[in-house]
């Protein structure tokens, strides 16, 4: 859930970095995971709101989900090299209920990052 403190935070972040140049954002490298699930999902809802209303808090349907079958991936990608491998993370047999661990995001960065840097470039 997004709090107000972390949306604070965003915007802040957002509007110190409104003036930067293509060039300039192009030389950050994106990092990201994703969690691909599939179980019975949500039920559709429907909201009526104007554009301007697009992120009032009673107008976003927030839901818990129920795990189904999950799948872990990451990946990256630079406005100067493009996409990294796209990879399958793999469950920490030895993590807390066999999720995800530290050890498994440092083995990745180890394996990826050599791919898809150069000097000059920013992780984020």
């Amino acid at each position: 859930m997004l709090t107000h403190d972390s949306a604070r935070a965003r915007l802040r972040w957002a509007i110190e970095h409104l003036a930067w140049e293509r060039s300039r954002w192009s030389k950050i490298i994106w990092s990201d995971e994703c969690s691909v699930e599939r179980s019975a999902g949500k039920r559709p809802s429907y909201i009526f709101r104007t554009l301007e209303q697009k992120w009032d808090k009673d107008k976003i349907d927030t839901y818990k989900k129920d795990k189904g079958h999950t799948v872990m991936v990451w990946a990256s990608f630079s406005g100067a090299l493009g996409a990294s491998d796209l990879v399958v993370m793999e469950r920490d047999k030895e993590a807390p209920k066999g999720g995800y661990s530290a050890k498994l995001y440092i083995k990745i960065l180890e394996d990826q990052i050599p791919r898809t840097y150069e000097p000059g470039l920013q992780f984020m």
